[in-house]
């Protein structure tokens, strides 16, 4: 078992706590969210770009650690040979295309322009996610080998899984709303205007040509790295199955939802990328996904 009764209650009561803050976040952007993001904003301030730059990983890392996990329980079975090195190929190959989404993030932060530590050519980015992806693939390889846990292939893949459809989710929201981030709206273009969160915005492919706004520009709701951030349960779960140390540190794991989520997802609307709204509801798809994976586990009865 990964958790016992006294640390599910202590998770599912912080869990909670945490909605329903995300949940007061969003009414009050609800009302507030353009007055909010123009007190907040920062222009280049060094710190959040920092922290979110930071946050482009705390989902990505440890999915392709799990990933290359995957990979070696796959090479481990008793399947055919043909079969065992497809899946651990698949594993490795999904593994570097999720690095690479997270390093490519990086030329636009903020969702509208370069960033200048980060003209970055695309091929560098491609080549840098790989290597990565490799890397991490291989530590979470490494670490499978010396785990003899009956149950970790099912353990990862309910993290995995967990972890892939709470950001599908996010990503499809994003696609269907278009809405304009702050940084795109104080550019003063004509029609690039403040949307609220509950209305898809429409037009937008027509200002994305007309005034040469990257694509980012009209994706702020809700937040990626916010639910990137607020994913430490769902990751610390698939990496407490992978090693068994952490599987008394779930009180740590909870301290670090709270304090990552929180920095990162600050740190987003200071540089103009997020409103409030964005954040909250982005945070809040990871929350809630990391309460239904707390539910679901059956504790030991330590």
């Amino acid at each position: 078992m990964l958790m016992n009764m006294r640390d599910k209650a202590l998770l599912l009561k912080g869990l909670i706590a945490f909605a329903v803050i995300l949940v007061v976040g969003l009414c009050v952007g609800t009302f507030m969210d353009l007055s909010v993001a123009q007190a907040i904003k920062s222009e280049g301030n060094p710190i959040a770009i920092v922290i979110s730059t930071v946050g482009l990983f705390p989902l990505a890392a440890p999915v392709v650690v799990m990933l290359g996990a995957l990979a070696q329980r796959s090479i481990a079975s008793s399947r055919p040979p043909i079969a065992r090195m497809g899946l651990a190929a698949l594993c490795v190959a999904l593994g570097c295309f999720t690095s690479y989404l997270a390093v490519k993030g990086f030329p636009e932060l903020d969702g509208v322009r370069r960033l200048p530590f980060s003209n970055i050519p695309s091929t560098a980015l491609i080549v840098a996610g790989v290597l990565l992806g490799l890397v991490l693939a291989f530590v979470g390889y490494s670490l499978a080998k010396k785990n003899d846990d009956a149950e970790l292939v099912r353990n990862l893949l309910t993290a995995v899984v967990f972890l892939v459809v709470s950001f599908l989710v996010v990503e499809v929201i994003k696609n269907f709303m278009h809405r304009p981030r702050f940084n795109a709206i104080a550019l003063g273009y004509e029609g690039v205007t403040f949307q609220p969160w509950y209305q898809p915005f429409s037009g937008y492919a027509e200002l994305m040509t007309r005034y040469e706004l990257p694509g980012d520009a009209f994706k702020s709701f809700p937040s990626g790295h916010s639910i990137n951030a607020a994913s430490v349960i769902g990751c610390f779960y698939g990496l407490a199955a992978l090693i068994p140390s952490l599987r008394s540190k779930w009180r740590l794991a909870l301290v670090l939802e709270f304090v990552v989520a929180l920095s990162i997802m600050i740190s987003r609307m200071v540089m103009g990328a997020h409103f409030l709204t964005d954040v909250s509801v982005g945070a809040l798809v990871a929350v809630v996904a990391s309460i239904i994976l707390v539910v679901r586990v059956k504790p030991s009865q330590e």
